[in-house]
């Protein structure tokens, strides 16, 4: 069985291209994307998730319950931006200043919940933080379970928010993307790919990374992070960006029916790779 990306939501600027991506907010409307009730004072990167996720589903649960849909969000920003709003509304207002609205959101897994419950998904709703590769890993671990027939359908969403306590982050994202996996659909893309987490230098986790991929000849290669200075000896494309810039750049391979790897490299050495692969059209003699 195998994992086939059928679709997408996004949520960036208007008339940008997908790969262009944006470094603050101050292009999003809420009450354009969302609607002028019931979403002002949600964290931004709820508010992100949402719309990416109502682009790709529509707006409204939609009727039945979806036990096989699953949602998985990868980000490596969003949890530090949630929890950093509410520390500094309780340092600055005290407890009592608290929105009702933003308490909740202590809670890492209530951004992709939120999104959930507006699609009327009742499969896993997972969060994964991991720090660099986060946007990736989700997109693994969603393409695994659908592989193993965990769900029929999965939603991954990258988002990413400019983190006011990463003074060192060598890249800003701001935006979602919302992709649709799945199962046994042989006229669109497969995706596939791994994960490393070990303690190597970047350049070496991207090596490991790209053995274990093992792209065929010709493939289009790409690997993110400002910290790779060593890839192997093939032809290779080195960009920066993080999980955001990562999907954009699978989703764009999709929609130009090109196939594509994509690394992305974390500066303390972990590395995820993808792999999205065009359907082969079957030759009969």
């Amino acid at each position: 069985m195998t994992a086939a990306l059928t679709g997408y939501g996004t949520c960036l600027p208007d008339g940008e291209s997908l790969t262009e991506i944006p470094t603050n907010s101050d292009w999003f409307d809420v009450k354009t994307r969302l609607g002028r009730r019931g979403y002002r004072a949600l964290p931004l990167p709820a508010q992100l998730t949402l719309a990416a996720v109502r682009e790709l589903h529509g707006p409204g649960v939609e009727d039945g319950a979806h036990n096989a849909r699953g949602l998985w969000l990868g980000s490596a920003t969003a949890a530090a931006h949630c929890l950093d709003v509410l520390d500094t509304g309780i340092l600055r207002d005290g407890t009592e200043m608290i929105p009702p609205t933003g308490a909740p959101y202590f809670s890492v897994n209530l951004v992709p919940a939120r999104a959930v419950s507006e699609i009327g998904a009742t499969g896993p709703c997972v969060t994964v933080t991991t720090a660099g590769t986060a946007g990736l890993d989700a997109l693994l671990c969603a393409a695994r379970a659908v592989r193993l027939g965990r769900v029929e359908e999965a939603t991954v969403v990258v988002v990413e928010v400019p983190d006011p306590t990463r003074h060192e982050a060598p890249f800003v994202e701001c935006g979602a993307l919302a992709l649709a996996l799945r199962a046994d659909t042989s006229t669109e893309p497969q995706i596939n790919g791994t994960s490393r987490f070990r303690n190597h230098t970047p350049g070496q986790a991207a090596d490991d990374v790209l053995n274990a991929l093992d792209p065929e000849p010709g493939m289009r290669i790409v690997v993110l992070g400002d910290h790779v200075r060593h890839v192997l000896d093939r032809p290779v494309e080195l960009a920066e960006g993080g999980g955001l810039a990562a999907a954009a750049i699978l989703l764009e391979a999709s929609t130009k029916g090109q196939d594509v790897a994509v690394v992305l490299v974390d500066s303390l050495g972990s590395a995820s790779g993808v792999t999205l692969t065009q359907p082969r059209q079957e030759t009969h003699s």
